[in-house]
Order: structure tokens, then C-alpha cells, then sequence
């Protein structure tokens, strides 16, 4: 059966292609999308009026595929739209009658695999050399972006979503660079007249006006390099976790490489949305991932790190998105086709059917794994709490008392924005720990919360989301961090719950008995009196309300086989961080701390933490990251030191490796009852 491409000349045309797209993806999405009419059956956006529309029909007249285009010249798109796909800056740059914008590619299920898909862009790009287009804009879906690349488009700006189905890469093309066409061995390349070439002018243009524009792909070198980090296995491989690419040889790999792409996500970027029905996976490449199940992404039950597999694949099955998957810091990861196992099926049976063998194993471990972290959080929820309203009495002491010294400054550090970004790391990582501990201390929704130096805010956003009851009140000294942490507020739309402070843990600005959980993560051990802070703590919680601190231990921390010079080094950190006020064994004399302090009922938990549980990088960052700052405030970061932590780094990512380190969890109650 032959396919021939026609542009839509008439009303009837244009009605017939409406329809086609509504009975596709209507089907496909399950949901209801931009455009579309249920009750007239049809699909029709803004674009459509002024859009020349392509048909690829088949033999008997019926519509096999479509795509449209709009030239930038007869109109503009939506200012939400423009912004993503940098309408202003082309426009600036080039001529509106040279940018056209293309979109709705959709090919009918029994025709996808054949040349439909291929012959639309051909048309499309026969029109675009024709009529002397510069460039052309699209963006597709993260599963479908391969494909974009293979014919030549390239991306340069991030990946936005796209409301009700997910993200989308911004897309370019240049019809006229016939290099860059031949080097990606387009098939397009065949379309463009030696004339035509503009010798890669217009693609020099696009790198000076858009930073993120690039080449795609893998070069050999490069390719070789990561499936060396992909696929660790081996008879010393210890894991509990089955990698995606375990045991597959080389040649294997080699075979797979062709078919996958890169992609970078920022800091709390959203890869997949629960809900949203559009299938797709990956594998983490660099950078750690959060994957959460709860409403609203408030419950992270896992952290994934390099060499790691998100998401399912179509072959798994079709349906919703189960979880929410975001990144924790800048990632890299490594996208799979949705038909991934269909597509090396065709060349290697066998090579087809490891891997999706490989990719069952990997779900039933995932879904056995989040099974049980529910089930924590439902054995944590169960414990008794500790319900009562807030008394209102006198107010905190004058803050120009005595301050101690302690060993964190945020002033001290050379790069304020990538300190943020650690603490952020360090709450959204840690948080899916200490959910389960605070609840079983007391925490409960409904409750005043105080947490106690919050930074910038993402623990006190997170607790504020989780509990929707919950009133927080964060208390910060660093002005910077107050910003950050309100802008993160703001941005959840729970400011009218979260608010922050000015204060410090020795003048806490709240009155008496005026909480009933207060909170302190990760502070205890930079002060040098933590029993002034636990004094002021106790003084702002109600009787019978719950103080509760969370801090590590260096004695707790284990690398097994051991790193050569390691310990000497270590000693030096904690002699450091003493000297400046710190402590860095204070897990242990947490629970002695809180009974001195005249607590009743003091209790402790440990939160052990591995690079299984949160990644190796995302480990090594919050176990390792702040001890480097004290070095250097030492003046020992000498070449020596730089050595051992490249090793330790390396090291504690190795499968052979076992590393842990724990958090300690001390709470109590305040003696005596509410009103």
C-alpha cells in the first residue's frame, strides 16, 4: 500500500484531519487536552486557522498521518507557548517569513514503524527549502526525541511541560546546513541542494543567541566511556539492586547505542508527573533523582543515582504514571525509546528478549521495594501522638544576649548558590527518612511546627505540604537563605502556612509555649552551647508539646574495604570543626543532652543512610560535602586531601563497597499538660 502527501486544500480537509487527531489521541491520552471538542469529535487549537497542513493518505483516501507548519510571518504563538520555545529572540534574529513553526506529527498506530512519519517531514521540509525558511521550531515528547534528532533538529532551550500530558524538548532545525544533515546521516540530507548549504552560518547564529544549543548524540569515544559506567557487573558485584544493564556485554551495548539519547534536567525539574499517561525510561547517567508516590510530591520513597533505570516502558505495559520523578541537582540521564525492546527485537531476537526480561526484573524489584516503604510510613503513622492546642505566654529574651560561637557561616562560603543547592539536596534527600522517625516522636497534622535554623526552606515547605494542617515557622539568621526559603514557599503556595524568621537558636523570636513541635536538623553539631538552644527550645514548646533534633555522628559513619589515609584525615576534620565551635560526635550525646534539659520520656532513633538508599553521589554529597568546606577553612584542602576525597568519592560508588553512616533522632516531651 503506497502513502502519498497532500497539503489540506478546503474546509473538508481541514475537518477531516480534526478528527483523525481527536480520535488518536483522545485514545492514546485518555484525558482531555488543548483543543479538544468532545462533543463535535474533533481536535482545533489557535494554531490551526493560520497552519498549512500536511495529509499523508494511503491508497484507499483515509488519513494515515498528519503534520501542520505556520510561518511566524502570518502570526505568533500563545505568549505561554512563545516563551518556551523562544519566540522573541528568533524573531530579533531572524527574518519572520525565514521561521516556521511545526507540530502535531501523529501517524495512526497500524502505519507507525513504516515511512508515514518520514514522508511528512520530507513534504514539510521540500516546502520549507522552497520558500526559503532559516528555521524551523517543534518540540516533542522525551520518548519521540530520538527520532527529532535522527532527522536533524537539535535542541536549545530546556525541556518545558506541557499541561495535562508532560515535557516537551524545544527543538531546530536548519533545513539549509547540509553538514550537519550528512553527519547525523538524515535522510532529509538528500533534500537539500548543494546550492542551498549555508555552510553552517545559520547554525553559528543559534550558538551565539541560545546557550543550550547543541550537537546531540554520542560520539564513539563518548558512548564507549558511558556504557563502561552502565553496565557494572561482575562475580565481586554485591548490590541488592539488579542494574538495567547488568551482564550485558559490549557488543550488547553497542548494539543498543544507536537508539538512546542524553538529556540534562535542573534542580527540582519534573521528568514524568503522576497521572500523565505518555511512556518513556532512562537511566541516571549523573546526579541523583527523586521518585515520589504521595500527593503533590510530598513523600520521596526513593533516590536514584547513576546507573540507575526510571520510569516504564511501553512493553511494561500501557496506563498512568505511578510516580512523580523529579531531579534532586543537575542530572543527566540517559532516555530509552519507548519501543526499545521492539526496535533491537527486530535485529536481535534474543539480544530483544534478555532485555525486556531484564526490564521485569527491574519493575518487580522497584514495586517491592516501594511496598515496603509504605508500609513503614503506615507502621509510623499508627504510632500515638500527642494532640493538644498551643498556650500563647510571654515572648523570647532580648537576641543582643551572649551569642556563642558555632562552626557554620553561610557567609563563609566562596559560592553561595551551590551551598543553597547542597542543603537543598541534603533536606529533599534526607526527608524521606525522617518522616517516618517524626511521626512516631509526635508529629501529627494540625500542629504549630518550629524548625529551628531551616535554611533555605525546603524541609519546612516539604513538612508544610505534607501535613496540610500544619502551621511552620522557620527560623533562619542568613537573610539569603530567608529569600530563598519564602521563594520556595511562595512557589508550593503554602506561604500562608510556611513563613520564616530572623532569629537564632539561642534567641528564638516566638513567645512561650507557643509551638507544639520544635525542630532542629543539622545544627546541633556547629554549636558550641547546645544547651542554650535546647533551653530556648523547650521555653517556646508547650507543656506537653515535643522537642525534637536530628544530628549525625562521625563515629557512625563505616567504608568497607577502608580508604588508605582516610581516618588520619578525619580526625583532623572533627579537630576543626571543634575549634570553631562544632562538634561532630554529637549524635551520641543527643538523648543526655535532651534529659538535662529537663525532658520527660527522651527517646533516640538512628536513620541509617547507604549509597543504595539515596545514590552514591547524593552520599557522598551530604555525607562529605560540608567536612571539604572545613578542610579548607583549616587550610588543610592541600593536594593530599583533594586525593583522598577523589578516591573516597569514587570509592563509595564502587558495587564492592559497603558505606554507611547514620542520623541520629532525639526527642522529648516538655513536662506538664496544656490547658
Amino acid at each position: 500500500m503506497s502513502i502519498r502527501v497532500v497539503i489540506a486544500k478546503d474546509l473538508a480537509d481541514k475537518e477531516a484531519l480534526y478528527g483523525f487527531l481527536f480520535g488518536l489521541w483522545a485514545g492514546e491520552f485518555g484525558r482531555e487536552m488543548t483543543g479538544m471538542d468532545p462533543d463535535r469529535r474533533r481536535m482545533k487549537d489557535e494554531l490551526d486557522p493560520w497552519a498549512i497542513h500536511f495529509m499523508a493518505l494511503d491508497d484507499a483516501g483515509n488519513i494515515a498521518g498528519c503534520i501542520r507548519t505556520n510561518v511566524l510571518s502570518e502570526g505568533r504563538l500563545s505568549p505561554e507557548l512563545g516563551a518556551s520555545m523562544g519566540q522573541d529572540p528568533l524573531l530579533d534574529a531572524f527574518d519572520p517569513h525565514r521561521i516556521t513553526f511545526t507540530s502535531h506529527l501523529a501517524v495512526a498506530p497500524h502505519k507507525r514503524g513504516h515511512t508515514v512519519a518520514s514522508r511528512l517531514a520530507g513534504a514539510v521540509i521540500q516546502r520549507m527549502l522552497r520558500a526559503g525558511i532559516e528555521v524551523d521550531i517543534s518540540y516533542a515528547a522525551l520518548n519521540l526525541v530520538h527520532m527529532y534528532y535522527q532527522l536533524g533538529s537539535r535542541p536549545y532551550l530546556p525541556a518545558f511541560r506541557l499541561p495535562g500530558v508532560g515535557l516537551r524538548q524545544p527543538l531546530i532545525y536548519c533545513p539549509q546546513d547540509l553538514e550537519h544533515l550528512q553527519e547525523v546521516e538524515s535522510p532529509t540530507a538528500t533534500l537539500v541542494p548543494a546550492e542551498s548549504d549555508d555552510d553552517g552560518e545559520t547554525a553559528l547564529k543559534l550558538r551565539r543567541l541560545f546557550p543550550e544549543f547543541r550537537d546531540p548524540g554520542f560520539d564513539r569515544v563518548s558512548t564507549a566511556s558511558l556504557w563502561a559506567r552502565m553496565a557494572r557487573s561482575g562475580p565481586d558485584d554485591e548490590r541488592d539492586e539488579v542494574g538495567l544493564f547488568d551482564g550485558f556485554t559490549p557488543q550488547d551495548l553497542e548494539t543498543m547505542a544507536p537508539h538512546v539519547v542524553r538529556q540534562v534536567f535542573q534542580p527540582d525539574q519534573y521528568i514524568y508527573r503522576r497521572g500523565e499517561r505518555e511512556p518513556g525510561m532512562g537511566v541516571v547517567i549523573s546526579g541523583s533523582l527523586g521518585v515520589a508516590l504521595g500527593p503533590d510530591s510530598d513523600h520521596v520513597v526513593a533516590i536514584l543515582g547513576p546507573s540507575q533505570p526510571f520510569g516504564e516502558l511501553q512493553a511494561l505495559g500501557p496506563g498512568e504514571r505511578s510516580a512523580d520523578i523529579f531531579a534532586l541537582e543537575r542530572s543527566e540521564v540517559m532516555l530509552l525509546p519507548p519501543d526499545l525492546v521492539d526496535r533491537i527485537g527486530r535485529t536481535d531476537p534474543a539480544l530483544g528478549f534478555r532485555l525486556a526480561r531484564r526490564m521485569l526484573q527491574v519493575l518487580g524489584q522497584r514495586l517491592v521495594s516501594s511496598n515496603g516503604e509504605m508500609l513503614a510510613v503506615e507502621r509510623s503513622s499508627t504510632q500515638p501522638t500527642r494532640p493538644a492546642r498551643p498556650a500563647v505566654h510571654a515572648q523570647a529574651p532580648d537576641s543582643s544576649e551572649h551569642a556563642p560561637a558555632q562552626s557554620y557561616a553561610f557567609a563563609d562560603f566562596d559560592d553561595h548558590e551551590k551551598e543553597i543547592r547542597r542543603l537543598s539536596l541534603q533536606a529533599t534527600v534526607v526527608a524521606s527518612l525522617e518522616f517516618p522517625a517524626l511521626t512516631a516522636a509526635g508529629m501529627q497534622d494540625g500542629l504549630r511546627v518550629l524548625d529551628l535554623g531551616s535554611g533555605p526552606g525546603v524541609f519546612s515547605t516539604a513538612l508544610t505540604r505534607r501535613y496540610r494542617g500544619c502551621t511552620v515557622v522557620g527560623v533562619e539568621p542568613e537573610p539569603a537563605l530567608r529569600k530563598t526559603a519564602e521563594t520556595l514557599a511562595e512557589r508550593h503556595g503554602v506561604a500562608e502556612r510556611c513563613s520564616f524568621v530572623q532569629g537564632t537558636a539561642q534567641h528564638i523570636p516566638l513567645p512561650d509555649a507557643s509551638v507544639d513541635f520544635t525542630y532542629a536538623r543539622l545544627l546541633f553539631q556547629h554549636l558550641s552551647e547546645p544547651e542554650l538552644a535546647l533551653a530556648e527550645m523547650r521555653r517556646v514548646t508547650r507543656p506537653g508539646g515535643i522537642v525534637c533534633v536530628l544530628d549525625a555522628d562521625d563515629g557512625s559513619i563505616l567504608i568497607h574495604p577502608p580508604v588508605p589515609r582516610w581516618e588520619p584525615l578525619e580526625l583532623a576534620i572533627r579537630e576543626v570543626q571543634a575549634s570553631m565551635g562544632g562538634d561532630r560526635l554529637v549524635g551520641r550525646k543527643l538523648k543526655g543532652l535532651l534529659a538535662s534539659a529537663g525532658l520527660d520520656e527522651t527517646m533516640v532513633q538512628q536513620l541509617h543512610v547507604t549509597p543504595q538508599s539515596i545514590g552514591a553521589a547524593a552520599f557522598f554529597d551530604i555525607g562529605f560535602g560540608f567536612k571539604r568546606e572545613l578542610l579548607a577553612r583549616g587550610g588543610m584542602w592541600d593536594e593530599a586531601a583533594q586525593a583522598v576525597f577523589a578516591q573516597l568519592r569514587e570509592h563509595v560508588a564502587k558495587p564492592t563497597t559497603y558505606a554507611t553512616y547514620a542520623g541520629f533522632v532525639a526527642h522529648g516531651v516538655v513536662p506538664g499538660s496544656a490547658d
